[in-house]
């Protein structure tokens, strides 16, 4: 009877053993675990910030470029339609200065050499 005591005493001495040193392991692993969600929580929300501050950077930038191209574009195409307008009137002088030398031409009595 001693000896099944001993054993019982034993065992309960090696279970409350296990049972007192894992729970430290358990306590510890709930404050990893929480200390992990929290940290996944806090880069999900950097993530997040992230992302709108480099969308409200790139419709800056859109908005930018907009505004540049419209200022550039009107001087561009004011100075486009001028040079296609002064192209247009030196072919129109061009083409009335031929007419006038071909009226010219065909006016004048021309001698045709004898053979």
């Amino acid at each position: 009877m001693l000896r099944l005591y001993c054993y019982l005493t034993v065992l309960i001495l090696g279970f409350s053993s296990i049972l007192v040193s894992s729970s430290p392991v358990a306590k510890e692993h709930k404050v990893l675990r929480q200390k992990a969600d929290a940290a996944e929580v806090i880069a999900h929300k950097t993530e997040q910030e992230q992302l709108e501050k480099a969308r409200q950077a790139a419709k800056v930038t859109q908005a930018r470029e907009q505004a540049l191209l419209k200022s550039q574009g009107s001087g561009w195409e004011e100075a486009q339609r001028q040079k296609a307008q002064q192209d247009f009137n030196q072919r129109q002088s061009r083409e009335e200065k031929y007419l006038q030398e071909a009226k010219k031409a065909a006016n004048q009595e021309r001698k045709l050499p004898k053979p």
